[in-house]
């Protein structure tokens, strides 16, 4: 491989080329091997950059309205009190550019940053299959710290606050980190990595409904009838420490099929004979299995 020249300080890094399909971790490492991490130059190194470029870097690569965050070297929380709150004036102060060059760099997300969000992928393996159904996430910013990877996108419209997203068997696969969320781009990682950025240009812009998601996600943002009805009714059951069902929620998911209102613990002995049975959190999701709700659920739960 041909070593890259290297820019002068102050002068804009070149991009990272179009990520093909299976090659993220090659760019990866190219954009690593990049960096001149000789002790003697006498500034720190992250993502390519030196420590007293980074602020203005890191604006050029977001946009002007990208409101930046100052972090302790080493951590991710923000060092500021309600920093969800933050406004895009700190940033013509100088101080605070001063402050923000001192340690690690979050992103504050969403409306503050005109839609700038990020994708949250917890594990390198959930990365490629992602980028397989979004190939126009190839020629988006995309960073890294310890695993997995962070797709930064600027969202046009409406989209979620900030969410966890788990797989239908309830396994954590990252998040959507929009308002309410900040994302370190810059410093040091908690476990000694520097933070990179794998595909070096500024955040694409995208409706958040072009963003396709694996089939095997639990997306929160698309309630079905149960979450409907747990919104309005409390969760199914609770363990404190025995099992306790909750009937209100029992009797809107059933009532149709009921066809008369009346006692729901024994409509449910009656017909479903879930109350006999349902000693644990498994039983009761068993039974609901078992028995799904009728297609006119959500009018009847209103």
């Amino acid at each position: 491989m041909d070593t890259p020249e290297k820019t002068a300080p102050g002068e804009p890094r070149p991009a990272v080329e179009h990520i093909e399909a299976g090659s993220l971790h090659e760019h990866e490492s190219e954009a690593i091997a990049s960096i001149d991490p000789s002790p003697d130059c006498g500034v720190e190194i992250s993502g390519g950059r030196a420590a007293g470029n980074a602020v203005q870097d890191i604006q050029d690569l977001l946009g002007e309205g990208a409101v930046l965050l100052p972090i302790r070297r080493g951590e991710k929380g923000p060092l500021l009190q309600g920093w969800q709150n933050t406004t895009i004036e700190v940033m013509q102060d100088a101080s605070y550019r001063e402050r923000l060059a001192r340690g690690n760099i979050g992103v504050l997300l969403g409306r503050p940053s005109g839609g700038l969000c990020a994708i949250d992928i917890d594990s390198d393996a959930g990365v490629e299959p992602f980028l397989e159904l979004n190939p126009l996430l190839r020629d988006t910013l995309i960073s890294k710290g310890s695993r997995g990877v962070q797709i930064w996108v600027r969202i046009a419209g409406e989209y979620p606050a900030l969410t966890k997203v788990k797989t239908e068997a309830g396994a954590d696969w990252g998040e959507w980190r929009g308002h309410g969320s900040q994302s370190v781009i810059y410093g040091q990682h908690p476990h000694g990595m520097e933070y990179r950025r794998v595909n070096n240009v500024s955040p694409i812009t995208v409706a958040f409904d072009e963003i396709n998601w694996p089939e095997d996600l639990k997306l929160p943002w698309l309630k079905d009838a149960s979450d409907l009805l747990t919104e309005e009714h409390g969760p199914a059951y609770a363990v404190k420490p025995g099992l306790q069902t909750n009937d209100y929620f029992f009797a809107a998911r059933y009532h149709p099929i009921a066809g008369a209102r009346g006692d729901p613990r024994r409509f449910f002995e009656c017909q479903l004979g879930m109350w006999g049975g349902a000693s644990s959190p498994e039983n009761v999701e068993e039974q609901l299995q078992k028995h799904p709700a009728p297609p006119d659920l959500t009018g009847a739960a209103r």
